[in-house]
């Protein structure tokens, strides 16, 4: 039995992905094309009673119209924003489309629970905390999403379920191939002039919760105590373990790290500070709405090109996600090649 581990409900790696969306710029979000069917996948020649319902048979597992015609309307809704016609054409072709990747995604389905994979509730939680954050930008934007795809809450957490306990076979196969230290440079030399960086910090923090209805007198209470524990601190490792041990923020089990901070990329509270700060010292507390804030400043560099050590571990998880992907692929191509796929003769016109 395969079983992922809990993760946090905040994903620092986030912050990455940001950082790795601003190397390479906007891409389209469309899907992955599905892989087509082989050869040796069979058309009905008789077909059951109900069969009009029917778009194909997966091991004997059907993939029902209704959703192909669910999916396509999805389909339908972005056209009308396109120059191109949803013409009879093309509705056949992406009628296509969406019946190869139904039938991907019940392969998938299906081997997953033959290798009994189990992914637990707070794996779940964390991925889709992490997508509102890196993706969606808030809970609201989430739910307008769910709203145009016709998903609710359980019905989207089973499809992260599904994708989660994938990716847990993919990196399982995968497990023994070892990154090539020239692939991550040569793919920052592939990227590291696309955009130039603004003048930026390292930087790391501490925060301090203060309840939204506090006096004046406690919140000057709270930021006294946060002097005082912060007092003798003259290095980043005595800056990282009060960070662990008394920091609200979602970076506190990693010692506070934020990682590198872009001028323009903050509020004007903050920006003032981090920018003001000498590396190797901590900003004095600052309070914010969101509590108080306390920053220790690593190093400053000036605008340019980032420094391969500023994206490394953005490039390794771009390059682990990639072998990932191709495994994926690999695995839906054996899954196929040793299905039973069957198509009622009006599926595949």
């Amino acid at each position: 039995m395969f079983t992922l581990p809990g993760m946090p409900f905040y994903n620092y790696f986030g912050i990455m992905l940001g950082l790795f969306a601003a190397l390479i710029g906007c891409q389209s979000d469309a899907e992955q094309p599905a892989i087509p069917a082989s050869k040796s996948e069979a058309v009905l020649s008789e077909v059951p009673d109900n069969s009009s319902s029917v778009a194909a048979l997966v091991n004997g597992v059907p993939i029902q119209q209704q959703e192909v015609d669910r999916r396509l309307s999805q389909i339908q809704r972005v056209y009308r924003h396109s120059r191109n016609r949803f013409d009879a054409r093309v509705e056949a072709q992406k009628r296509r489309e969406v019946i190869d990747r139904l039938i991907d995604k019940e392969l998938l389905h299906q081997h997953v629970q033959q290798r009994e994979v189990k992914i637990p509730d707070d794996a779940v939680d964390s991925e889709i905390q992490s997508r509102i954050t890196t993706i969606f930008g808030s809970s609201h934007a989430l739910n307008s999403y769910l709203d145009d795809q016709d998903l609710d809450l359980p019905r989207y957490r089973a499809r992260i379920r599904s994708e989660l306990a994938v990716k847990t076979l993919c990196l399982a196969d995968i497990a023994d191939n070892t990154t090539d230290e020239a692939d991550i440079r040569k793919l920052y030399e592939q990227l590291a002039n696309r955009r130039a960086a603004a003048e930026r910090v390292e930087a790391s923090t501490i925060m301090i919760r203060v309840p939204n209805d506090a006096s004046a007198a406690v919140q000057q209470n709270m930021r006294n105590t946060a002097e005082r524990a912060l007092i003798n601190v003259h290095s980043p490792e005595q800056f990282a373990a009060i960070a662990k041990s008394m920091s609200y923020d979602p970076t506190s089990k990693d010692g506070g790290y934020l990682g590198w901070i872009e001028k323009g990329s903050v509020t004007p509270q903050i920006e003032n500070v981090l920018f003001t700060t000498p590396p190797g010292q901590r900003t004095n507390p600052i309070v914010t709405s969101a509590g108080i804030e306390i920053y220790w400043i690593h190093q400053k560099r000036s605008a340019g090109m980032r420094h391969f050590d500023e994206v490394e571990d953005v490039l390794r998880e771009h390059h682990a996600q990639d072998a990932i992907e191709q495994q994926r692929r690999r695995l839906i191509k054996k899954l196929r090649d040793e299905a039973d796929i069957q198509y009622p003769s009006a599926a595949r016109e």
